[in-house]
């Protein structure tokens, strides 16, 4: 009997400090999440005074990803140069400035899967450049914006 008491006395000890044990880890994990919350608070507030600060360049976020996309308004907006509008405001430009053009069917059959246009803009004239010399923004890069991307997937 003297020896089961010893036993259930020595477990009794092992729980009490195992118990010890988990409730001072229990402690530090809580301290560990009080000061994350402050640090986390502190960043919160922060953000919020640097969104109010810069509440004005915040409106001009777009609300939804669709409006990026639209057509441009009336004037000269031309922002969206892959727009089909972009496009046919092109197409008249360059009949305007130089007259009828005549396509055949040699015309079309002449150009080779390889060949694309180079869109570029000189910004010192501000006129828009487009080649088929797909280096031409190199020699220059500084006046010459290219707003060709690198993989153009577009079918010729």
């Amino acid at each position: 009997m003297l020896s089961l008491n010893i036993i259930l006395s020595v477990l009794l000890l092992v729980a009490i400090g195992l118990t010890t044990y988990l409730g001072y880890m229990n402690y530090r994990r809580r301290q560990l999440n009080i000061q994350m919350g402050e640090d986390l608070d502190i960043v919160l507030q922060s953000t919020i005074a640097l969104i109010k600060k810069n509440e004005a360049a915040a409106k001009l976020i777009p609300q939804k990803i669709e409006d990026l996309y639209k057509a441009p308004k009336a004037g000269n907006d031309f922002r969206d140069i892959d727009s089909p509008q972009m496009l046919s405001t092109i197409v008249t430009v360059i009949i305007k400035k130089y007259g009828n053009l005549r396509l055949s069917l040699t015309d079309f059959t002449s150009v080779l899967d390889e060949d694309y246009i180079s869109v570029y803009v000189d910004t010192r004239s501000k006129e828009l450049i487009l080649s088929l010399n797909h280096a031409l923004g190199e020699d220059d890069p500084i006046t010459m914006a290219n707003f060709n991307p690198s993989d153009d997937n577009t079918f010729h």
